[in-house]
């Protein structure tokens, strides 16, 4: 779940800052279908036909079995040189039911699918919002601890130091670069007349 959370960062904190659901991306898959779709109740749910098989049982969950034999469909390669045509015909088969409907539907059948989350509904999912931790400076902001964990020098986030205020290192940062403490008093008194 780390690692899936660390992938949409900025998409999880485009909805934690703005409130606004971030825009859904149509997939590119190498086989078809490979996707997501719609539903009825306009809930979103993803299927993976990967392989010949898994086709097979597809056909018979959608109710088309005539598709094993359409040479436009019969098999992955002229499925995805079919792609548009067929993604088609399956918006329209797959809008005629919920998305939980066509979803239990695969997993009786083996074939790899499951409910697309909006992120607010990620957020809000009890076991992935337990994920989320916050950093004491920052109350209210969740953080997605890194996946991947060091054995030296990693800190999850609510473990970090707090991001600086404004000006909070200024005095040492110019200190540093050379600057008198008369210049950098100076410095500090324009800065403040602009902000």
């Amino acid at each position: 779940m780390d690692t899936l959370f660390n992938f949409m960062a900025s998409k999880v904190g485009e909805y934690a800052v703005e409130q606004r659901e971030p825009i859904r991306s149509v997939n590119l898959p190498i086989a078809v279908p490979s996707r997501h779709f719609r539903g009825s109740d306009g809930a979103w749910f993803s299927v993976s036909v990967v392989n010949e098989g898994a086709f097979k049982r597809f056909c018979a969950v959608i109710e088309r079995p005539e598709w094993l034999t359409d040479p436009r469909y019969q098999r992955n390669a002229v499925r995805i040189a079919n792609r548009v045509a067929l993604l088609a015909e399956l918006e329209a088969i797959f809008i005629t039911r919920p998305a939980a409907i066509w979803v239990a539907a695969f997993e009786a059948a083996d074939i790899p699918c499951g409910p697309v989350n909006t992120v607010s509904e990620a957020m809000a999912d009890p076991v992935l919002a337990g994920r989320f931790v916050e950093h004491p400076a920052m109350p209210g902001l969740p953080l997605i601890p890194f996946p991947a964990q060091l054995a030296a020098g990693m800190r999850r986030p609510d473990a970090m130091p707090p991001p600086p205020k404004l000006g909070e290192h200024s005095r040492n940062i110019l200190d540093e670069l050379g600057y008198s403490p008369a210049e950098v008093g100076s410095t500090r008194e324009r800065l403040r007349d602009i902000t």
